[in-house]
């Protein structure tokens, strides 16, 4: 990217000209090269972008009885981010979100919302280091058809807070097996993010952090 002073002659442009892209930010012009969006096609990708759209097609076929019943359920029910944020969701965004899930479980397809409350969030949840990595700790909430799943950030600098969408995927346990090593790990500083999700409904609890060195 490259400040620019008159660009294309003019005092400001903005847009896609042959090969660059114009365009002017916080009162900076600047000129850069464009290029195409990157498609992943790994097996998980394409797993997840075909789960969507069968939850997308099968929300087509809903009578709008039952579609309204999510948009109730939507007005009700809010998601509660990381940062303890809570963010609307439409009936429609609801319905996908649990269909995809219970499908990863092989659980059966969804129709109604669910009646049940969301899992309780792992409590006690602790990063240690191990030798070559870090083994997490938690208590399990005690819950049925439950599994706590962990997403990983690092090595990353000790000022920095993590964000969970930056996070990987990085493994998934039985809730009542309360603990796993996160082997081979670089050193430095990591932030693990655990959340308590279950197989029947799709449901998520809130999500929980702790940091872990490994030296």
């Amino acid at each position: 990217m490259a400040k620019v002073m008159d660009p294309l002659r003019s005092s400001e442009a903005r847009g896609k000209v042959g090969g660059l892209i114009y365009n002017t930010a916080r009162s900076v012009k600047y000129v850069k090269t464009f290029t195409s969006p990157t498609q992943p096609r790994t097996k998980v990708q394409l797993s997840i972008r075909a789960c969507m759209q069968l939850a997308t097609r099968t929300w087509a076929t809903l009578d709008q009885a039952t579609r309204d019943l999510w948009i109730a359920y939507a007005a009700g029910h809010p998601e509660i981010d990381w940062t303890g944020t809570s963010i609307a969701k439409s009936g429609f965004n609801w319905y996908c979100r649990l269909y995809s899930r219970k499908n990863y479980f092989f659980e059966t397809s969804i129709s109604n919302p669910p009646g049940v409350s969301a899992p309780n969030a792992p409590t006690s949840f602790n990063a240690g280091e191990v030798a070559g990595g870090l083994h997490t700790t938690w208590v399990n909430p005690g819950q049925a058809g439950t599994y706590v799943q962990l997403f990983l950030v690092g090595p990353h600098s000790s000022g920095v807070q993590a964000k969970v969408e930056k996070a990987s995927f990085n493994c998934q346990e039985v809730a009542a097996s309360a603990g796993k090593n996160i082997d081979t790990l670089s050193p430095g500083q990591y932030t693990l993010f655990a959340r308590i999700i279950s197989s029947a409904t799709g449901l998520t609890s809130v999500w929980v952090s702790d940091t872990g060195l490994v030296t």
